[in-house]
């Protein structure tokens, strides 16, 4: 289903005149030269695919040949460092001493404390601040 040309006039005006496309100046002299240089082009070089691996493997066995061999001699720790023994203490007094809680439980007892004392104060239910 083709739908119709409201203008045909100028539909076939169009269609009649086909346009003339122009070569940019110069493009067959381009081309011709491009063609002439891609016949002239020099062989692939490929001394260096065969030279650069075993120079590259030549330098890596020379450095690994150049690393200081390591000693055959292992040497053994006959002295043992001293040993601190600590005092026995009861398991209370260690929880007492060594509890990393405890500045945690001091401070919200702390702020449960002050937050209580506020809501005393401040609100309007028969505090100590409503006499």
């Amino acid at each position: 289903m083709k739908s119709e040309d409201p203008h045909p006039q100028i539909a076939a005006l169009l269609r009649s005149k086909q346009p003339e496309p122009m070569p940019s100046p110069g493009l067959e002299t381009r081309i011709l030269r491009e063609l002439d240089r891609r016949q002239h082009r020099k062989p692939a070089r490929v001394w260096p695919w065969l030279v650069l691996p075993p120079a590259f493997a030549a330098v890596v066995l020379g450095v690994l040949v150049s690393l200081p061999k390591p000693s055959g001699k292992v040497q053994k720790v006959t002295t043992q460092a001293p040993v601190e023994i600590k005092k026995e203490a009861s398991p209370a007094k260690l929880l007492e001493e060594e509890n990393p809680l405890k500045q945690e439980t001091v401070a919200l007892g702390r702020d449960a404390r002050r937050a209580g004392r506020f809501l005393i104060d401040c609100l309007p239910f028969g505090g100590a601040g409503d006499e």
